[in-house]
């Protein structure tokens, strides 16, 4: 190594020029990974806000079909058999009543499959929503430790 000081000036000065650049590009990632942190805080809370809607359309669902269910509920029970005022079995009696009350279930399934179909959609939608929001949390994490490692390289340039 030569032990001319101008020449030590220079390899100092190129040392230090490089030393700056890494420090600067260190910056630089970090700007860029902060602000891919921010678009992500931004997604996953969007994404946190869509699901708290697909829960409120759930509810919806929820009372409606109570509201199905309570038409059914008011309806009378189907005995076995009917019987007449002598104690006869009344079998006409119990088919009219039988047909009434299949009547009234077939009205019943009728009003709630929709109900139940938009219901499984939305589930659906909210599984995806949760996937969706596991992967942005993953890729947060990632980046927080992105972050971290470049915090700690810029310091122990400056330390």
């Amino acid at each position: 190594m030569p032990t001319n000081p101008i020449y030590r000036k220079k390899e100092k000065n190129k040392l230090l020029n490089k030393k700056y650049k890494k420090t600067e590009a260190a910056i630089m990632g970090m700007v860029a990974s902060q602000g891919r942190f921010l678009m992500l805080t931004a997604k996953k809370t969007d994404v946190e806000f869509q699901g708290q809607q697909i829960n409120q359309a759930r509810m919806v669902l929820a009372n409606q079909s109570a509201a199905v269910n309570n038409t059914i509920l008011s309806m009378p029970v189907l005995t076995k058999a009917e019987y007449t005022e002598d104690g006869v079995l009344d079998v006409e009696a119990y088919e009219a009543a039988k047909a009434v009350y299949d009547q009234a279930m077939n009205e019943y399934n009728l009003e709630l499959a929709p109900i139940q179909l938009k219901d499984k959609n939305l589930e659906l939608t909210l599984k995806c929503l949760d996937t969706e929001q596991q992967a942005i949390q993953t890729e947060m994490d990632a980046v927080g430790k992105v972050i971290d490692k470049n915090i700690e390289t810029s310091f122990k340039t400056f330390g």
